[in-house]
């Protein structure tokens, strides 16, 4: 009986977590990414027209 109830709250966890993580919206990580993204790209851009 207890590992049931051990496998019901790690299930709950795990899938609360990736919720949390994956969510949509300005707080998930898709949009942190894509700000990194972009972060990055202005830097790289910035580095070249220095260097010319």
């Amino acid at each position: 009986m207890s590992k049931l109830v051990t496998l019901c709250l790690l299930v709950v966890l795990v899938f609360g977590i990736a919720v949390f993580i994956f969510r949509p919206g300005p707080g998930g990580i898709q949009a942190q990414l894509r700000d990194g993204h972009s972060t990055m790209t202005q830097k790289i851009r910035s580095f070249d027209y220095v260097s010319n």
